[in-house]
């Protein structure tokens, strides 16, 4: 699994450090890297969104629901290792045709082996239903607390709309990265984005 590091615009860390952060947003499993010469570690956590879904008979269109949010900072001295991590993709889209729903937003975390962190289980939102119905947001699961099944986190977004035929697609939930697929009036409907996993050593 590849990720993008760039270097940060600001921030102190340890003694000869400088400061950086990497971005896993492709699918997959991995493992990060600990930064030794860091003084803290901010992760955070974003699921996939849920897909959009196509109209139904009465021409109603629910979009996908938002994305599921998480973040936990760690302060040093850091040892040697790695963290492992998990990017959760986005939900499918309806299949094509009238009356068809979206699939759910898979799950993200971070954590594992190094045990400096452990976000896990942070839900993706449920998938666009082809009905007078909305997509519900993801878990609310800041690090620490048990996930809720709601409209999201303030980050993650909120469940998505659900418009009439006339109207077009209903809008997802959420902000990207994770945000939900939106819903088509005429049954091409948007799958959710994937999640995101971000490191940020300083």
């Amino acid at each position: 699994m590849s990720g993008v590091a760039t270097l940060a615009s600001q921030g102190v860390g340890g003694i000869g450090f400088a400061p950086i952060t990497h971005n896993y947003t492709t699918p997959g499993t991995g493992a990060e890297t600990i930064q030794t010469s860091a003084s803290t570690l901010v992760v955070k956590v974003w699921a996939g969104g849920g897909g959009g879904s196509n109209r139904s008979a009465a021409g109603n269109v629910g979009s996908g629901g938002g994305s599921a949010y998480s973040k936990a900072t760690v302060h040093g001295p850091f040892a040697a290792g790695t963290i492992d991590y998990t990017v959760g993709a986005g939900g499918a889209r309806g299949a094509p045709g009238p009356s068809t729903n979206g699939g759910s937003g898979g799950t993200s975390s971070a954590g594992g082996v190094g045990e400096l962190v452990n976000i896990a289980g942070v839900g993706g939102g449920g998938g666009g239903v082809a009905a007078p119905a909305a997509g519900t947001g993801g878990d609310v699961n800041e690090a620490g607390t048990v996930g809720v099944v709601g409209s999201g986190s303030s980050v993650g977004g909120a469940a998505g709309q659900t418009v009439s035929a006339a109207d077009g697609g209903g809008t997802g939930g959420g902000v990207a990265p994770g945000s939900g697929g939106n819903g088509d009036a005429s049954n091409n409907a948007m799958a959710g984005a994937a999640g995101q996993v971000t490191f940020a050593w300083s």
